[in-house]
This record gives C-alpha cells, structure tokens and sequence, in this order.
C-alpha cells in the first residue's frame, strides 16, 4: 500500500474515477487540479491541494511526499499558447523534476487521455498505415478497403505504434 498517492486532474473525467477507484491503494489520496477547481469536499483520507502546474516551487511541494502520482492533468482542448504549454509542456517537467528531488523515489503513471477516452467521433474511420513512411500517398497500405471503425478494431491493433511494428490504425483524417 502506498502511504501517499497524487491525483492531478482531480476534476476531469479520469482523474474523478482515479480519485474513487484507487482509495484503497493508498493511506493518503492528495487530490490536486487548477487554483479554482471545484475539488468538492476532502474526504477523511484525502488532501486537497490546488497547484498551478506552471509554478514550479508549487509543484515540487505538491509531490514531496507522494510514494505514487498519477498524472491526468493536460489542456486538451484548444488555447492560447501560453495555457497548452504550462499545462502540457511546463506543467509536465515541473512534476518530473519535482518527483526527481523529492525526499522519496515515486512511481508515476502519465496519461494524456483526451484521445483514448472520446476525442475522434465514434462514427470516424480508421486506416492501417505503415509505421515510419511519411508520405501521406504511400501510407495507405490498401486504399479505402482498409477502412474501419474503431469498435471493430482490438486493442493490440490500436497500440500498433509500438516499437518494432509495421502498420498501426490511425484516423482516416490524419493519414
């Protein structure tokens, strides 16, 4: 069991059933999201820190302490420059750096979910490409009869980016 476990991104839709789900893992859950996020009410066994991930003194003493993080923070959505990189430039290396000095070594589980868990419609299609060929008319390894949705796929096939692999699906506007 974990003594102290961080949540970033306490109010988004992953880290609301990080913070239910992973209770009893840990002593203590330290729930953290933007000053000015409507965290709710501290349970006995949670903590509730606001933290602006782009301050990074504030940062390195949100994760003093944290034996677990799991990072859910990111600006998913489009914004100024300045909000995507304090968020997801800035805000990601300050919580690296703050878990490299701090007082214990943390495991640490990153996620940027916004397109794992609903970003492309579920009415858009999916193209197998070759992994590594850049050109946009050599990709497509069989032209529209390699077409899919993203249901009919398996879970491997959609990890398919891995090292070593030779064709992944990909969404049909992108490729």
């Amino acid at each position: 069991m974990l003594k102290k476990l961080l949540i970033t991104g306490a109010t988004g839709n992953l880290g609301a059933v990080c913070r239910e789900r992973l209770k009893p893992i840990a002593e203590t859950i330290r729930l953290s999201d933007r000053p000015g996020a409507d965290m709710g009410q501290a349970a006995p066994h949670e903590e509730l820190v606001p933290c602006d991930l782009g301050d990074k003194a504030a940062v390195e003493a949100l994760v003093e302490g944290c034996d677990g993080i799991v990072h859910m923070v990111s600006q998913s959505v489009e914004a100024n420059w300045e909000t995507v990189r304090n968020a997801n430039i800035d805000g990601v290396f300050h919580l690296y750096e703050g878990a490299r000095k701090s007082s214990v070594t943390p495991r640490i589980i990153f996620a940027s979910s916004n397109h794992a868990i609903g970003f492309y419609k579920q009415t858009a299609l999916f193209r197998k490409v070759r992994v590594g060929d850049s050109s946009r008319e050599s990709s497509v390894v069989a032209g529209l009869h390699e077409q899919t949705h993203p249901a009919e796929l398996q879970d491997q096939e959609l990890a398919g980016l891995q090292r070593g692999a030779e064709a992944a699906w990909l969404p049909d506007d992108l490729v």
